[in-house]
């Protein structure tokens, strides 16, 4: 029988898969470089908190930021500046998706074996390109 993956390993993998896709590169300031990540500490930021359990490991809901950009996200922006910035770098669809997403009831822990399937075709996708 097969282990589930730990949810440290789920991060990991989801934090790759934001990274390769942003290009590693910020998406609100575009610091960092395809090389790695040019010197700029990037991280793997959940749009709604991961403590929203069934989100945590959506990509949706998870986008590439810079240290700088990532603290501007939780302690600079105020009334809703981030949410303004997120509406106008990806459209008022993802957000409204994951509003849907969030007000759902139900399945409050996901199949971490489920989740490691989703990604791992993610990861596959993300690195063979469009």
């Amino acid at each position: 029988m097969v282990e589930p993956p730990s949810e440290r390993e789920l991060d990991a993998l989801a934090g790759r898969i934001v990274k390769t896709r942003a290009g590693y590169r910020c998406e609100r300031c575009g610091r960092g470089g395809a090389d790695g990540n040019g010197g700029v500490v990037l991280h793997c930021h959940h749009i709604y908190t991961r403590s929203i359990k069934r989100m945590k490991w959506l990509l949706l809901n998870l986008i590439c930021l810079c240290q700088g950009c990532h603290h501007w996200w939780h302690e600079v922006a105020q009334g809703g500046e981030q949410w303004d910035w997120l509406v106008e770098k990806f459209g008022g669809e993802r957000l409204r998706r994951l509003q849907m997403i969030k007000a759902q009831r139900g399945q409050k822990n996901p199949d971490l074996k489920l989740t490691k399937l989703y990604l791992d075709r993610e990861w596959e996708k993300v690195c063979d390109g469009p």
